[in-house]
Formats: C-alpha cells, structure tokens, sequence
C-alpha cells in the first residue's frame, strides 16, 4: 500500500509515472500521542462492514468540535463517513518529518485546495515548512507567486485538470470565465470574446464592476451551469433589496440596474462539477426534514435546489453562499460570535460543498473554541453515511475504510462524490516523489517536465495558448488590485 491510502500516488498532473519516483512503502496509520482529545470512532477501530450494522439518528453524518477548558477540543463523529474523515486530523510525527524532510531538500512550495485528500490536508496543516498554503483558487495563485518571491525553488500546486468549453459572441460581449478551467480553455474563450477570469469568491463583484464600467454590456459566464443559473438567482435576490442595500454591495448599482443586467447575463449549458452534481433534491428535503435550525452554508457550484436554502438562509442571517473561504469565514464567525456570548450552545452547519474543508473547518473551530466548555460546533456532511470504500486493509495494518469512492471511477449514487475522486489524486506520496525528484532535477527533466501544465507549444489562432490564456488571469488581477476592470480589456470589448 502506497500512503496510508489504498490508492495511486499522484499529485496534480503527476499521472502514472510518479510511482516509479516514488516507490510504494508501507505504512501503518499511527495516530499521534492526542493533541486532538478523546474522539469517539477513530476510522481506525473500525471494520468495513460495521456500516451495515449501524443507525445514526440523524440521515447524514457529522462531526462534532467541542470545547474544553484545559485544551483543544475533542471529536465526536457520528457516521462512518464521518469517522472515515476523523483518523487524519491528527497525523504521526514520522509521517511529519518525512514531508518536512522531502519538501526542505527540494526547497518546493506548495499550494493545495481546500478539496485535498484529507490524509495529505491533515499533513499539510501540521508540517513546520513556511511554504505552504491550502485555500481557494484564486489565493493558490496569489501564494504561488509570493512563494517564488520569497525563494522557492518550484511550486507544487495540487489540484484538477479542468473542462473545456467555447462561448459565443455578441456586440459589446465579455465572456467571464472560472479560474476553474485549462489554459487552453482560457485561450479559446480569449480568441473568441473578450475574457477576464473569475474565482466564486469574486464573481459577483466581477459582474458589477464589468456592467457599471460598461453600462451596454453583454456577458457570457461558464462553463459551470449551476454556478451561472446560481449567479442568476443571486441577482434576482439582490434586486429585490433596497437601494442602499444594493450600493453598499456596489455604489454604481440600483434595482434597476441589477434587473437590466439580468437581462444580459448568459449562461453556458453544458458544464457542471461532478462532486456539487450530487448535492440535489433528497439533500434539500432531508436537510429541511431533519436540521430545520442548522445553519445552511452552499457553494455556488452546487444545484439550484441546494442554493436556494442556502441562498434564503443567507437572507435571513442563518446561512451563506458563495466560496470555500466565505464558507470557512462563515463558520468562523459564527463560532466567535457564540463563544463571545458565553451561553451553552451547539452550533450545526450544513457544509454543502465537498467534504475535504472539514479539515480547514476542525482546526479553525478547536483555535476559536480552545479554553471553553460552553459551545458545540457540529458539521454536517449530507451525504450517505455509506459514501466510504473499503481499502483491503486489516484494521490492525492500516485503514480498513477511507471517505469517499475509490479512485478515481467517478461518483457513487450513496453520494460518495462528496469527496471529489479526481482531487483525491493527490497525495503524500505524490508530494514527496515530486520533492524527491526536484533534488536532483537533472537526471529526472523528462519526469518534471511531464509535470508542468499542458500549455508549451499548443496555439490557439495561430498564437501560444501560453499566453493567450494568461491575459484573462491579468485581466482579473488588474481588477483584483485596482477594483476596476483594465482599459485594455474595455478597448477589447467595444472594438471586437
């Protein structure tokens, strides 16, 4: 078994050939000396077919942060999913030094999504290495960049290959697209139409800022369908709102300007995240049936139906929508506001997005419940209890379950796509192949090369898809740093 994992060690594009750089060795799960407190159903402690023995009182599983007042908070997990998720929150000092070791010969930084395995994010969160970051999308990019500023020899980022798509064209069009998508993706959409790319953290703003600069304009967003007919309700939600309400989300914009763009804001047909897909009807009815007090968090990703609970909830002040990390902040705040108030209380939140930001979540939560007794945190992960494979192994040797659906076959109608099969490639033996090979980087060129993004040579209208694509990302940082959309991208829109 390479990993702890009884699945193929790869990082983000490391595909097949970083097993022969990083050999399979076998590991034992060895749960640290507790800094975590006393957690009730490690994965560890149990057997693959204690599932079918087993009934939770509630349909979908959760972890519960509780705070003492001498430490960190203990972990209670209900559901084998969510004891599947609990066995890595606490990694081995071995598997630590191991890491920290690897990444220091190779001086590698690494940037991670908040969707990483969770054996690696445990890791990662733990390891003392200064060039590491896990978060969103768009603060990957940004902390790639400070991390070769601040020296780093390479960058290892661990995410997805993404989809493809086209966009039409209309006078006066800008097409914005996800951060979300290939290179070459972004080269074809900039070939066409005038592009700027887009996090779901900054899309809306995106939006307003593009139609207050640009009064006539039509937009084309894509390629997630969900997310665009999301983005549409959101509109519809916003304007609804006084006035003031609206200008306080952006000054150049009313109720009618809102209702005007909605007039104008296409949405590509054809795409979706598979993992946000299972998110659908029998989520929203059980959620409603059985958490009616919980608070309700959605990523624009997901379905309409989960959306809009989150999206009502938001409205009144008991949910959000949005990003990873306006859903982390979210949980953040709350949590702060109930220990600041000092009364017992058990917060629940309905994470409605993929389940590898619980480790995020867990340690945000024990910091800001840490030296208190009063308040609960429980996350709710609604999915099937049942959304674990079983790896083969004893439970003496290792893991006998994993969160999740096994490699890389796609998703599971149990809900195992709560786990994104295609984010879980990369991992710690992965990482640490890539490390490996970078200490002596001449003889492996032909491996590391394999690892870069697929962008040298390809041209799109008979220029690099290199640097086409860059020029919606500069687009958005120019927006990002400025709060304006460039005249260079202004220029594109109105003499195409």
């Amino acid at each position: 078994m390479a990993s702890h994992l009884a699945r193929s060690a790869q990082a983000t594009a490391l595909r097949s050939a970083g097993a022969a750089l990083a050999p399979a060795r076998r590991r034992v799960l060895r749960p640290a000396a507790s800094t975590v407190g006393p957690t009730v159903g490690r994965a560890m402690s149990m057997r693959a077919d204690d599932k079918f023995s087993r009934t939770d009182a509630k349909p979908f599983p959760s972890l519960t942060v509780s705070g003492t007042a001498s430490g960190t908070a203990p972990l209670e997990a209900n559901g084998v999913f969510a004891e599947s998720q609990v066995a890595y929150l606490d990694p081995h000092e071995d598997d630590l030094e191991e890491l920290k070791v690897a990444l220091e010969a190779a001086n590698l930084g690494v940037v991670a999504h908040f969707y990483m395995d969770p054996e690696l994010q445990g890791l990662l969160a733990a390891v003392d290495w200064e060039h590491i970051v896990v978060a969103d999308s768009l603060v990957m990019g940004d902390a790639a960049v400070r991390q070769a500023e601040a020296g780093a020899s390479a960058i290892a980022v661990l995410g997805v290959d993404f989809m493809t798509e086209t966009a039409a064209k209309k006078d006066n069009s800008l097409h914005v697209v996800y951060i979300n998508t290939s290179l070459l993706t972004k080269a074809q959409a900039q070939a066409t139409v005038p592009t700027i790319t887009c996090t779901s953290g900054n899309v809306v703003q995106t939006i307003l800022q593009a139609f207050s600069q640009i009064p006539e304009l039509t937009v084309f967003y894509g390629p997630d369908t969900y997310m665009g007919e999301n983005l549409r309700v959101l509109f519809k939600t916003v304007s609804e709102m006084p006035d003031e309400e609206i200008k306080a989300l952006h000054p150049d914009h009313d109720q009618a300007s809102v209702r005007s763009l909605l007039e104008r804001l296409e949405v590509f047909q054809q795409g979706m995240c598979v993992v946000h897909h299972m998110f659908g009807d029998s989520v929203v009815e059980e959620v409603e049936t059985h958490y009616p007090d919980a608070l309700i968090s959605a990523h624009l990703e997901v379905p309409g139906g989960m959306f809009e609970l989150a999206n009502k909830a938001a409205v009144e002040g008991r949910g959000v929508v949005g990003s990873t990390a306006n859903i982390l902040n979210f949980i953040i705040t709350r949590t702060k506001e109930a220990v600041a108030v000092g009364k017992e209380d058990k917060l629940q939140f309905v994470l409605g997005t993929e389940a590898g930001m619980v480790t995020p979540i867990v340690k945000s939560v024990q910091r800001e419940l840490e030296g208190q007794d009063a308040v609960k945190v429980e996350i709710i992960f609604p999915v099937a209890s049942e959304a674990i494979h079983a790896t083969g192994e004893s439970v003496e040797d290792g893991l006998s379950i994993v969160p999740g659906v096994s490699g890389g076959e796609g998703c599971s109608v149990s809900g195992g796509c709560a786990t994104c099969p295609f984010m879980k490639m990369n991992t710690l033996d992965g990482l640490i192949g890539v490390a490996n090979a970078l200490t002596d980087a001449e003889t492996n060129t032909k491996f590391l090369e394999s690892l870069l993004p697929q962008r040298r040579g390809l041209k799109v209208n008979g220029e690099l898809a290199s640097t086409l694509g860059s020029q919606p990302i500069l687009h958005m940082r120019h927006l990002m740093t400025t709060g304006k959309i460039s005249d260079e991208l202004i220029n594109d829109v109105y003499s195409r």
